[in-house]
């Protein structure tokens, strides 16, 4: 698996591509970051206004909107999506 960050208007998009068999241990582990229960240590999540996670073929796609005012730090989301990733591939 390998992913990708971009930024758009005011938050960012993430493309998690090649996911293979992990692609529901993915989806499980963002559905957990939308109930505000992250597995990666970060309170960047109470940050965000949305997160928008669609599966298209072999890939995942992440849109993160943040609150009016607030910015999402890149750095950080970066750190937890390879923890996810990681933990996603002991699946």
């Amino acid at each position: 698996m390998k992913f990708k960050i971009s930024k758009h208007d005011s938050g960012l998009d993430i493309s998690v591509e090649q996911v293979g068999d992990g692609q529901q241990a993915l989806l499980d582990a963002f559905q957990e970051c939308r109930e505000g229960r992250c597995a990666c240590r970060t309170t960047e999540y109470e940050k965000l206004e949305a997160i928008d996670v669609k599966s298209v073929g072999d890939a995942v796609q992440i849109r993160l909107e943040p609150r009016s005012g607030e910015t999402i730090d890149e750095a950080v989301v970066r750190d937890c999506m390879e923890y996810t990733l990681g933990e996603a591939l002991k699946q």
